[in-house]
């Protein structure tokens, strides 16, 4: 029953985001009532990466810096250290940029948000560049359409600007400055919210009286129209304006060619008025609740960047060349990770290349055993450009609910031989899926370009069926340990939220997430300082900052997983009370969500031992797969073990198993 739900909902979400224009939908103040700071850059990325554009308000400062704040001042979002208390409650036309930018307009949400600051206007437009699904709703609070136009036209994203107001001889205006080439917004609202007979049809007279001009002016000018509605399923008329009125006014819109969207004020916090709005037969929706129309699935997701979208071979998976992806030839074998189908296929993946680094030569090999792990073959490659500029790294292979197995890796454009030179923002990471992961495929699976960063550590599927992705951002956006989900069983994916390490503590994020009992998302990150944990109480939306860890660590990967039993597993390097090199796998056990660990079964102790991950097959064995002496030595080893063994600190089980070999580059060479 849950199974055929959860197909009837996916249908008809598809079906809803079919019936809505692409580029139309927007957040009020780009992050809604109170999801996200009002007018920020961080939210206003947030939104984009959603599906949605923005709605913003821009006026000057005193030495005419158009600035995105919907306030006069900056006494409502802003916070500043003692002293400044005037950058709050003067005119924000009376201060110079310079002060407005020393005031923090994050962390009156908390202090996730905390140092966020109010940006211009060019700073927004230099975000957008290279995203053409990017869509800016400016409301003038005094830079007029000339300037506004200028600006656009300049940054080359007039198509994507709309100038917003509720004057439609501002819009005329605007029309006649950009040669029609500019696109608006009209606003009204019926200005009430009560539902009986008499008050509806007061709304509905006042939404004509601002709509007349426009009407008699047959429209020109006008892209979209969006109304303000409030929503209340008990109300003597559900909507305001009422059902009825707004089909009239979306037909008649229709004619002109006129777009139609509405923002819900009251009601907004339910999905069910943005679906009501989508039978309507609204072109577009506006939310001042951007996490409850984000989970709806009404809209359909923005395309990969410019940048991103850059073609990939057909035969990115290939099967091996003996010559070219030999293990004996290899000079460098790293970061592995390990997968367990349903009916005992073991999967392992790792990248390596013919020098001794991380450079262009680098490829991922993707090996199978159907034998526990007593025999390995390498049975496809991701190798972009064999030895030319790009480069596949960082891989990790896991088994998704629907059986299929999920492979991925980051595809690096460099700009010289040895890895340098690149632009972080251009990684894209990919994605192959075998369609049985207890089978080895004929032929190499096709791969695609599923989101933008790189994946170090395993998914997780959240109780709620998402599967939550730790994609860490390394440039273009304010986080690094970002999440990444996909509510539609891997066909689509998109950026929810992040946390962000503190830039001086930032090393590589490689970080993981763990659901607690109570729906609670952890987040856990490498950092030069070992470990920092971040918090999220609203399925990864929002998170608080990442503090430090009482884990000891080394800047390095460890792995923390929760077991069917409901315990959380740790594998680690040394101890629980003392920091260690990487050296010394340990596993460990924590029945209170990561608050206190126990046990300790040591796995490794041998120096330069890295980069654990693992799983728990349905039997309960845990399989743990980890590199040694990546430049040397070159083996990717496995290791198996049960939460039992975790707890004793020994072999209790019978099931324990050590330096079991998957590749030795090294001894193919010799």
């Amino acid at each position: 029953m849950k199974t055929f739900l959860s197909a009837v909902l996916l249908l008809a979400s598809t079906a809803a985001s079919a019936a809505l224009t692409p580029g139309l939908s927007h957040v009020h103040r780009g992050g809604g009532a109170c999801d996200r700071p009002d007018n920020t850059l961080e939210t206003f990325k947030w939104a984009w990466a959603n599906g949605a554009g923005v709605e913003c308000d821009c006026r000057f400062t005193g030495d005419r810096v158009p600035i995105m704040l919907h306030d006069g001042n900056l006494r409502r979002t802003g916070r500043v250290a003692p002293g400044d208390e005037r950058l709050l409650t003067n005119a924000v036309s009376k201060l110079t940029f310079e002060e407005i930018r020393r005031v923090d307009v994050g962390r009156y949400l908390g202090e996730r948000f905390a140092g966020e600051r109010v940006p211009s206007l060019d700073e927004v437009f230099a975000a957008m560049k290279g995203h053409p699904s990017y869509t800016l709703f400016v409301d003038d609070k005094g830079i007029g359409p000339e300037f506004l136009a200028e600006r656009a036209e300049a940054a080359g994203l007039l198509g994507q600007t709309y100038y917003t107001t509720c004057s439609y001889r501002d819009i005329a205006k605007w029309h006649a400055i950009t040669g029609g080439k500019g696109k608006s917004r009209l606003w009204l609202g019926p200005g009430t919210s009560k539902h009986d007979a008499e008050s509806v049809s007061r709304g509905e007279a006042r939404c004509d009286r601002m709509l007349a001009e426009a009407r008699k002016g047959e429209w020109k000018g006008v892209t979209i129209v969006c109304i303000d509605v409030n929503y209340d399923p008990k109300g003597e008329e559900p909507f305001v304006p009422g059902e009825a009125y707004l089909k009239r006014l979306r037909d008649e819109l229709r004619e002109h060619g006129v777009g139609f969207t509405a923002i819900p004020y009251q009601g907004g916090g339910s999905a069910e008025v943005y679906r009501k709005l989508v039978e309507i037969g609204v072109d577009g929706l506006c939310t001042d609740h951007p996490k409850v129309l984000f989970a709806s699935g009404l809209l359909a997701l923005p395309p990969l960047g410019a940048a991103k979208s850059r073609p990939f071979p057909a035969d990115y998976v290939r099967v091996p060349d003996p010559a070219k992806h030999a293990s004996a030839a290899r000079a460098a074998t790293l970061v592995p990770s390990i997968a367990v189908a349903p009916g005992g296929r073991l999967w392992a993946t790792w990248y390596c290349g013919v020098t001794p680094a991380e450079d262009v030569n680098n490829y991922v090999v993707l090996a199978t055993s159907g034998d526990g792990g007593g025999t390995w073959n390498e049975v496809f490659v991701a190798d972009p450009d064999g030895d030319g500029m790009r480069r596949a790294f960082d891989p990790e292979v896991w088994v998704a609910p629907d059986g299929t197995l999920r492979w991925t890796w980051t595809d690096r454009v460099c700009r010289d031989r040895r890895g340098g030179g690149y632009n972080a923002e251009e990684d894209v990471l990919m994605m192959a899926t075998i369609q049985d992961a207890d089978e080895v495929p004929p032929s190499p699976p096709p791969a695609r370009a599923v989101a933008e960063g790189v994946m170090m550590c395993k998914p997780t599927v959240l109780r709620d069926g998402t599967w939550a992705f730790p994609v860490a951002h390394w440039g273009g956006i304010p986080w690094s340990s970002c999440l990444y989900v996909s509510t539609d069983g891997g066909r689509t994916f998109a950026l929810r939220g992040g946390a962000k390490i503190p830039e001086q503590d930032a090393e590589f994020d490689e970080h993981l997430f763990v659901e607690r009992e109570n729906g609670d998302l952890m987040c856990y990150a490498r950092a030069k300082s070992g470990i920092r944990e971040a918090v999220s109480a609203d399925g990864g939306f929002t998170w608080s900052a990442p503090r430090p860890s009482a884990l000891p660590h080394p800047s390095a990967r460890f792995f923390v997983r929760r077991l069917a039993s409901g315990a959380w597993l740790l594998v680690k390097h040394g101890g629980l009370d003392k920091a260690s090199r990487r050296e010394r796998l340990t596993a460990y056990v924590s029945d209170d969500e990561g608050s206190t660990w126990k046990g300790g079964l040591l796995l490794e102790e041998r120096f330069e031992c890295s980069y654990p991950d693992g799983q728990e097959a349905p039997d309960g064995t845990i399989y743990l797969v980890y590199d040694w002496n990546r430049y040397r030595d070159q083996t990717i080893f496995f290791c198996t073990f049960t939460e039992d063994d975790v707890r004793a600190g020994r072999d209790v089980s019978g099931k324990v198993r050590l330096r079991q070999v998957v590749s030795r580059a090294a001894s193919e060479r010799r």
